[in-house]
């Protein structure tokens, strides 16, 4: 451990230095060093810097031997940062005063952090005391730099790394598991593969992946199979290495073609040999574990491997994307990682000497968990495997599941070297990103535009001159979105030590947000120094599942006292302010306040002028933007996507010309903010979107914006008003769209509520090489389309209420014919790519459709009546939509053998299906749906040989449906889903169901007159059978109860629901033993007799609601000893449960509603040790509990309604229940005035609500012992007025109070005599409104 922290403190502190060399010479800190005479200062601390940066080295090399020196390290640390807040200190103040030259007005609010900073007397003693003591502080540290005897080191590696072993072709088979699809794919490209096009040279095949997933390993595998040694003449194999030596790897390839030693050193010599050797042959060279990026070295080695034959391979393994796309000619092989399954035997082969547990069952829990620990990663399987091999005690096993990769043996331990070798070769300035990564936690998805923005308000990553988009600094990550592997994320947390941190992740173990974060939360922010990190987690969440609450201490105690912060996140939180201290955050470059419900920013904000970053899409609640923003003169970054509510956009937008992303901008009427506004944005990028066109007041202000010369823009959004405008503009729309014209980069455009009667003929130019994606709405009174068919990449092209792979027409009411211009150069061009074609709400289209649409895959009309095209071939289609159309278009489609899915709705004439769809070869799913006058699936006579891969059968809503088929025929048995819904005339269903082999589910719902189940036995691999509301339904499948003397093959269900079967009675018989869930409401005359379930011990999940018969369970239902949970509603005859009680085994959930005559709960209820959830609602008639108590394990504990029930709460013994999170009780002891008794309740309880007690008065101290308390609910107590006079718990995150109007009164917003109690919880709620 210390080796890890002290060779990260290293890194950290080269990095540190590096970066404050270059600040020192920064143009704007010059600037400034000039004006405040301090270049002495500054080449002072230059010259201490270089010496320091000499000895970095020797320092981190003597650190382990010399306590002092790391020590040393320690102190040079806090100090580099340090003098960075000072440098950016002295830059800001820089800033500001350009800024200040810039501008003659500044706003009130702005002018008070401005003025007040540059206050001379004030900022010179500062600037000079701080400049005194930084330059004390370095002169001690290098004055002990020289006690200490460090000294400068010329040449050597930086770090000290373990020398590895070099790998060989040799693999031992036995070892290996999984990896056979992998090999073969591999061995598959080497053989028969058609080759990719590569410019020169042998094909040379990547195999790409992280450190340890075995990308040796599957080389070798390759390497040694029979059909490479028969296919080529020559193997070869080399171990480059991460220390590339050309010479050294031509003479390891030497050797290995002619199996002797070669002393030559010369790398002409040994080419030639090797040109020789390969001369005509068909050879397979493995160059493993390549490093070296530089493409002349590549170029060097590769040359003599053009001698070979054409069908000669390269293969390269290497975990490094440069490397593979430097080296790779074909398309690289991205190894995964391995299944559970084959690391498991993997584990147990290298831990056990046996590919399972069978031997050691006691080893096999916790065995389970280290591999899944491994997440897919052989090296670390095989590691940790290694470790515990010939240990056979389970701590011994548990210690090595619960250990840090890096509290891990490193003599005995891969793990670590190999991961740490890959954050070696990462350049100085990418270690820093990569040891902030450990902030988030394990299984986090980043996206990699907001990780790259937050390196960059670190500073981390420094803009490069030119630089167009700051994509282009995060190219190094090969996708949007990732996540790291949970040993990567292991790896940051050991090389971040403890420069980053977390305070908890915002995930509990069980899954769950924690929604309230409290105070105490936040305390160890208190005792560290110059924080420069507040992120809020999850950040780049697209859609928070839950709503997340803040403390308001947080901005009144916490926020100023940061003064350091570069990065605040509070994404996600229920704000809807900031205090105007946000302004005292000089140095922040980086404001996540999206998905808030923040209403306003305030002015203060403005000060802010190293802001790079702000972040407020998802408010959906803010308004406006503050006046000042033009003064943000750093700002890159203004996302404001979904700002719904705001309507205008502030003053001076285009004085931020440093802008990169604005999401919209809004124009304003009059002589507000103009679409002369974003003129100066040149280096705008991504999506912008206009909004409000119709405002434009001159048309000489569209061409000033100039939108033609932002080349960085890809998505433009053009959107007009949609309502009826008061004064109609004197602008013609056409011009303004036509001024509007963006740079050919464009990809994607979208206009709405345009009025103009044509387009300008810059849409659908050819010269739009790059557009994908265009989407034309609402354009009511455009009488003719441009030719979209010439945009070559064309693939998405909407058109709505007035073509490609999704071309959607909707509402367009007096469309009469596709008709194909003359115009186009050639028919075959017309939508070349198109892959989805949509017609909808086209009521008068007749004719033809095109007829090349050869690529079209999906085809989707809704509500086109007259469209009867003549025959259409679509051998590409694999899914048919078709809604409210002519029966008669679906004979005329043709050449349907690729077609999988077909939805048929809404066709009003059709009676069944035209006998040219029973040869679909390849469909798998048929849905047919609200087709008022289908009779049957099929006409008569119809066979369904080819039907032979349909899998999916749903008919719905059908109410002349009389049968499926004819009686004589069968279904395809490719069967596995069936669903018949809502076919009021359906009597029976088809015979032969017994002979489907393959159907698994039966849903039959809404068919009132369906009597019977055909005579025949049900399917035996049937699985789910469902029966919902067929009220005339008499009796159940043949088969389904056995009654023990039939011959029939029981069946295999697992899951039987029946409900609304008022009808129904069970027969004699036993249900089948293979059921694992049952679930009966709504059968009134239904009871359970106890041979029913005397075989289903199986049972997992059983729900039984609404049978008013039911009088009590089957005795036999303590034998279920895989029951889970039992749910038993509404039955009013239910008196009691089975004498022998509930199983005890795993039994997780009891949930009792509305039963108005049980008199008791289950006897033994304290052996139910894994009952985890008791609910009891509404049972009047119980009047005690089990003497001997609850389960002892409950995690929630449900108790109202039980309105008889006199015992006191300290008689419920719920202190004993140690494990309680959640207790809600109410409306059992009407004469109760106190809640809770001293020490009745669990300390450990995280949520406590307490409803429909009439006499109750006050929330006792007692609650104060609950030491885990995060949400307090208090419904309906009419008489409640007191809180706990000591306050309440520090864990509290919610008070929720409803109905309860004395205490409402005495805890109102700053008049409540409660208010100063509750003011700094993170939520308080009455009656459903949010007061805090």
């Amino acid at each position: 451990m210390d080796c890890g922290a002290a060779v990260v403190v290293e890194n950290i502190i080269s990095s540190l230095l590096e970066t404050l060399s270059e600040e020192l010479v920064s143009p704007m800190l010059l600037e400034f060093a000039r004006k405040e005479q301090l270049h002495n200062h500054f080449n002072n601390w230059q010259t201490i810097l270089h010496k320091i940066q000499a000895v970095l080295q020797d320092a981190e090399e003597r650190q382990f031997t010399v306590r002092f020196v790391k020590i040393w390290l320690n102190d040079l640390k806090d100090l580099a940062y340090d003098i960075e807040d000072v440098l950016d200190d002295f830059s800001t103040v820089a800033l500001r005063q350009k800024s200040k030259e810039e501008s003659q007005t500044i706003i009130g609010k702005i002018r008070k952090y401005m003025y007040s900073f540059f206050d001379q007397f004030t900022f010179k003693y500062s600037l000079a005391a701080q400049i005194k003591e930084i330059t004390a502080r370095m002169q001690k540290v290098a004055k002990q730099k020289d006690e200490l005897g460090l000294i400068e080191r010329i040449g050597g590696s930086r770090n000290r790394r373990q020398q590895r072993i070099p790998s060989t072709s040799l693999v031992n088979k036995s070892l290996v598991f999984g990896r056979e699809s992998e090999k073969d794919f591999i061995i598959n490209k080497l053989l028969f593969g058609e080759e990719e096009s590569c410019e020169v040279g042998v094909p040379v095949i990547p195999i790409v992946g992280m450190g340890g997933l075995g990308k040796t390993t599957l080389a070798q595998l390759v390497y040694n199979d029979d059909r490479v040694k028969t296919f080529f003449e020559l193997r070869a194999w080399v171990c480059v290495s991460e220390e590339f030596d050309i010479v050294r790897v031509m003479k390891t390839l030497l050797e290995s073609l002619n199996s002797t030693a070669s002393d030559k050193n010369d790398l002409n010599g040994l080419q030639n040999e090797v040109t020789e050797m390969l001369s005509k042959k068909r050879f397979l060279m493995v160059l493993d574990d390549v490093w070296n990026e530089n493409y002349n070295d590549w170029m060097a080695l590769r040359s003599p491997f053009e001698a070979g034959s054409p069908e000669s391979k390269i293969i390269v393994t290497t975990r490094n994307q440069q490397v593979e796309s430097m080296m790779g000619t074909v398309s690289a092989y991205h190894l995964k990682e391995m299944s559970y399954d084959h690391c498991l035997s993997l584990f147990a082969q290298h831990a056990l000497g046996s590919t399972n547990f069978d031997n050691h069952p006691n080893l096999k829990v916790v065995g389970e968990a280290i591999v899944k620990r491994c997440k897919g990663l052989p090296l670390a399987v095989k590691t940790l495997a290694g470790l515990l091999r010939c240990k056979m005690g389970y701590h011994e096993w548990e210690d090595i599941l619960n250990s840090k990769i890096w509290d891990l043996p490193e003599k005995n331990c891969d793990i670590l070297p190999a991961l740490r070798l890959s954050y070696y070769y990462l350049p100085s300035h990418l270690k820093q990103c990569f040891a902030y990564c450990s902030l988030f936690p394990k299984d986090y998805e980043f996206q990699k535009d907001e990780v790259v923005h937050l390196w960059i308000a670190e500073g981390f990553i420094h803009q490069p001159k030119g630089l167009r988009k700051v994509e282009d600094l995060g190219s190094y990550v090969s996708k949007s979105c990732y996540m790291m592997h949970d040993l990567i994320n292991d790896l940051a947390q050991y090389i971040a030590g403890e420069v980053c941190f977390r305070l908890e992740d915002k995930v509990n173990s069980n899954g769950q947000y924690n929604k309230y974060d409290v105070f105490r939360k936040f305390e160890p922010f208190y005792k560290t120094k110059c924080l420069r990190t507040f992120l809020a987690l999850p950040v780049f969440v697209p859609d928070l599942a839950v709503e997340c609450y803040l403390t308001n201490k947080v901005f009144q105690d916490l926020l100023a006292k940061l003064g350091c912060l570069r990065v605040l996140s509070l994404t996600g939180y229920c704000i809807s302010e900031l205090p105007d201290c946000i302004g005292d955050l000089s140095h922040l470059c980086y404001l996540n306040l999206s998905r808030t419900r923040i209403r306003y920013l305030p002015e203060s904000l403005c000060a802010l002028c190293n802001l790079q970053t702000l972040d407020l899409s998802h408010c959906k609640k803010l308004t406006k933007l503050p006046q000042g923003m033009g003064n943000l003169i750093s700002l890159h970054y203004l996302n404001i996507v979904r700002t719904d509510n705001m309507t205008e956009m502030p003053l001076h937008i285009g004085k931020l010309i440093n802008l990169k992303k604005l999401s919209k901008f809004i124009v304003a009427k009059g002589n507000g903010r103009r679409i002369t506004e974003p003129k100066g944005l040149s280096h705008l990028q991504g999506q912008l979107s206009l909004f409000d066109l119709q405002n434009v007041a001159k048309i000489r202000d569209v061409r000033v914006a100039n939108l033609k010369e932002k080349r960085g823009l890809d998505d433009l959004v053009m959107k007009w008003s949609s309502a009826p405008n008061d004064i109609q503009s004197e602008v013609d729309e056409f011009e303004v769209l036509d001024m509007l014209e963006p740079h050919q980069n464009l990809k994607k455009l979208s206009i709405f509520f345009y009025e103009g009667s044509k387009f300008p003929s810059w849409i659908g130019n050819p010269s739009f090489v790059n557009m994908v994606y265009l989407n034309l709405c609402d354009c009511s009174n455009i009488t003719s389309l441009p030719s979209l068919g010439r945009l070559p990449l064309l693939k998405d092209l909407h058109i709505e209420r007035m073509c490609g792979r999704l071309l959607t027409f909707r509402e367009l009411s007096k469309w009469e014919k596709w008709f194909q211009p003359l115009k186009f150069e050639a028919a075959e061009n017309v939508f070349p790519y198109l892959h989805e074609l949509v017609l909808q709400s086209c009521p008068k289209l007749v004719g033809d459709l095109p007829n090349l649409l050869t690529s079209l895959i999906k085809l989707s009309i809704f509500e086109c009546p007259l469209l009867t095209a003549p025959t259409l071939s679509l051998p590409s289609l694999r899914e048919l939509n078709l809604e409210k159309c002519d029966e008669r278009f679906l004979t005329r489609l043709k050449d349907l053998t690729a077609l999988t899915r077909l939805k048929i709705e809404n066709i009003s004439n059709l009676s069944c299906l035209p006998e040219e769809f029973t040869c679909l070869v390849s469909l798998q799913v048929l849905e047919v749906e609200d087709c008022g006058e289908l009779r049957s699936l099929w006409q008569e006579g119809a066979r369904f040989a080819n039907l032979s891969c349909l899998k999916r059968l749903a008919v719905m809503k059908c109410p002349q449906l009389l049968q499926l088929i004819d009686e004589d025929k069968e279904l395809p048995s490719s069967l596995e889903y069936i669903e018949i819904e809502d076919c009021s005339n359906l009597v029976k269903l088809p015979k032969g169901m017994q002979k489907l082999r393959t159907l698994k589910d039966i849903h039959i719902k809404w068919c009132p007159k369906l009597l019977s189940f055909p005579s025949e036995s049900l399917p035996s691999l049937l699985k789910n059978l469902v029966i919902l509301e067929c009220t005339s339904l008499q009796s159940l499948p043949k088969g389904l109860v056995h009654d023990g003397s039939s011959s029939i093959t029981r069946c295999h269900l697992k899951q039987l629901e029946i409900v609304g079967c008022p009808s129904l009675l069970f027969p004699s018989g036993e249900l089948p033993a293979a059921l694992k869930r049952l679930e009966i409401w709504d059968c009134n005359w239904l009871d359970i007799p106890e041979r029913l379930l005397l075989n289903s011990r199986s049972l997992e999940f059983i729900r039984i609601g609404n049978c008013k018969n039911l009088g009590a369970l089957p005795h036999c239902l303590s034998t279920f000893e895989h029951l889970t949970e039992l749910h038993v509603n509404q039955c009013s005859s239910f008196e009691y449960f089975p004498e022998s009680g509930l199983p005890i085994h795993n039994h997780r959930a009891l949930l009792i509603f509305e039963c108005e005559n049980l008199k008791s709960l289950p006897n033994r209820m304290h052996d139910l040790t894994t009952l985890q959830h008791l609910t009891m609602f509404d049972c009047p008639c119980i009047e005690a509990f089990p003497e001997s108590g609850f389960p002892p394990n409950l995690l929630s504990l449900t108790i109202l309604g039980c309105k008889q029930l006199k015992l006191r709460c300290a008689m419920w013994h719920l202190h004993k229940l140690t494990s309680l999170k959640d207790l809600i009780v109410g409306d059992f002891d009407r004469d109760m005035v106190s809640f809770p008794e001293d020490f009745t309740i669990p300390p450990n309880l995280v949520h406590l609500q307490i409803q429909r007690l009439p006499k109750l008065k006050s929330i006792s101290e007692g609650l104060l012992d609950l030491i885990s308390l995060e949400a307090l609910d208090v419904w309906n107590c009419p008489n409640l007025q007191c809180l706990p006079e000591k306050g309440l718990p520090i864990t509290l995150g919610v008070l929720d109070i409803r109905n309860c109007p004395l205490l409402e009164e005495e805890c109102r917003n700053e008049k409540g005599a409660y208010w100063p109690i509750i003011s700094n919880l993170p939520r308080v709620r009455i009656n459903y409104v949010d007061i805090r």
